[in-house]
């Protein structure tokens, strides 16, 4: 028989499997949830769980659901439908005698809806991962993390670069508004890495108390020597009524001048998503000044306020 590497490896067969199963076996169900994340960190070691030190609980999970740094965050994405993930044919080779050679296992293509009243601004944040090396956890119905071993690393399964292509679709009389996402494994993404963390493993928590974060834009509409009025809105809603990024107080945004935070007498919500903000000292005309999340954390109430970087504005009389 010819030998392949790539499926087959060398030995006495003392590796071959036994086929025992017990008989209460913890088993996976549909998935229920889908957690997109970088394959590697900023600091290029992998995104993922370490087995031997993590400790699963609520703050485990704030940390990675919550990050600061969007390119080592988990993004949540909840009620996924209709998620299929057949296998594929494997790649062989017949030669003219008839033997077969096995040449890789076949790849995973994953196909998933995604219910949404606004498909296209859905499409636009799925396709913000396109241009990212990212991998794929889901969580099924039994609250289960499903993954892919490596080693001591519980991590995502690899997705193809290239490979992922939303589509938004119209809601019409007949059919409901949704975006299908779909992408294939890369290779070494193997099934028979597939592993699994039960919900029982998560320390009280239940990865269903995770709440998605929302991107916050803001339209400064009055800079004044004394105070400051703006607007914080998300991305969703009409060109004229974006819906607001309410309940933000003095405890989550900070103003700062020349990069330095500037004293607040007050920050009040005078209306849904419409914010007034008094310095302790008025500043000087035409001082630039910028609104960002507190201690520069932008990360504050389930909203991630990174697009207020930059978005400087100058004192007026």
């Amino acid at each position: 028989m010819i030998n392949n590497i790539s499926v087959c490896s060398c030995g006495d067969g003392s590796s071959i499997n036994n086929y025992g199963e017990p008989g209460c076996l913890n088993g996976l169900d549909v998935p229920r949830d889908v957690v997109f994340l970088s394959q590697r960190k900023t600091d290029a070691t992998l995104n993922g769980i370490d087995t031997s030190t993590a400790t699963l609980d609520e703050a485990f999970f704030d940390g990675v659901f919550l990050d600061v740094d969007v390119s080592d965050r988990w993004l949540m994405n909840k009620g996924v439908e209709d998620f299929q993930s057949p296998p594929a044919d494997a790649n062989t080779f017949e030669f003219p005698s008839g033997s077969i050679v096995k040449l890789s296992e076949g790849i995973r293509t994953v196909v998933m809806t995604f219910p949404t009243p606004d498909p296209y601004k859905l499409k636009a944040k799925l396709d913000s991962m396109a241009c990212r090396s990212m991998s794929v956890m889901y969580v099924d119905r039994n609250g289960s993390l499903v993954g892919q071993s490596n080693g001591d690393f519980f991590i995502g399964r690899q997705i193809a670069d290239g490979s992922l292509d939303a589509k938004a679709f119209d809601k019409t009389d007949t059919e409901a508004s949704r975006v299908e996402l779909s992408f294939q494994y890369e290779r070494r993404a193997k099934d028979v890495l597939v592993d699994f963390i039960v919900e029982d493993s998560l320390g009280g928590y239940t990865l269903d108390q995770v709440t998605p974060l929302n991107d916050v834009n803001i339209n400064i509409t009055a800079g004044i020597a004394a105070s400051l009025t703006f607007d914080l809105f998300l991305d969703y809603g009409g060109v004229f009524g974006r819906i607001p990024a309410e309940g933000l107080t003095i405890t989550e945004l900070d103003i700062t001048k020349d990069g330095v935070v500037e004293p607040l007498a007050t920050l009040v919500e005078t209306s849904a998503g419409t914010y007034l903000a008094t310095y302790t000292t008025p500043v000087s005309v035409s001082t630039v000044m910028e609104v960002r999340g507190i201690l520069a954390v932008y990360v504050q109430k389930q909203y991630d306020l990174k697009r207020l970087i930059g978005k400087t504005f100058t004192t007026t009389a």
